[in-house]
């Protein structure tokens, strides 16, 4: 195939390496890396942010996807539009499953730049945490709780807890309590959900509305 082919749109006017990642082709992904189609470029959409491939891949849980474009030279650091990366990507997809984010998220820890983006907010300001928090997606909320430095574990997953329980993720609320979680949602949240926690300090039911 000529570079131009290789470089060019799909129908749906996107790169090419953009539509197959989101799709989880991993072979294709290969067969353009190796014919040096650029990782990281972008497919051209306002409403999505204009994500990079990496971004698409996370997005859609395809950890083999993400192995391949990081190995083909995918810049980890790079965000769209709304100041997301694949990190935050693979935290809170909504397109996806907690166990299937997890392994794009283990995939994503593995890599060298990896801790630069664990503290990194999006434009709302959440971090990856917090929106695996949103999501109720445990496992992954375990991932980056373990990689976090203990000097920042407690205040990420606090800033994380009301996210989990305004959603009513109880089990996601419980493992950022026992990582230091202190604070509380407020009392006129529009959720009128109440969760029992257990906090590791004193073993006392702590009720959240």
């Amino acid at each position: 195939m000529s570079s131009d082919y290789l470089n060019a749109t799909s129908v749906l006017s996107r790169p090419l390496i953009c539509w197959f990642a989101s799709h989880g082709c991993t072979g294709s992904c290969q067969k353009l890396l190796t014919a040096k189609v650029n990782p990281d470029v972008r497919e051209l959409s306002f409403e999505a942010g204009n994500p990079t491939a990496l971004l698409l891949a996370a997005r859609g849980g395809h950890s083999d996807c993400i192995e391949v474009l990081l190995d083909g030279g995918a810049d980890l650091l790079l965000t769209d539009d709304f100041g997301v990366t694949a990190m935050h990507e693979a935290a809170g997809s909504p397109y996806s499953d907690d166990s299937t984010q997890a392994a794009v998220l283990s995939k994503l820890l593995q890599h060298p730049s990896a801790h630069a983006l664990l503290h990194k907010g999006d434009a709302n300001k959440h971090s990856p945490v917090a929106l695996a928090a949103s999501r109720g997606f445990t496992a992954c909320i375990k991932l980056l709780l373990d990689a976090y430095d203990p000097c920042m574990r407690q205040q990420l997953a606090s800033r994380a807890l009301p996210n989990a329980t305004e959603a009513g993720y109880t089990e996601a609320a419980k493992l950022l309590i026992n990582a230091g979680a202190t604070s509380m949602p407020s009392s006129d949240t529009s959720s009128a959900l109440e969760v029992c926690l257990i906090t590791p300090a004193c073993q006392e039911p702590v009720e959240l509305l």
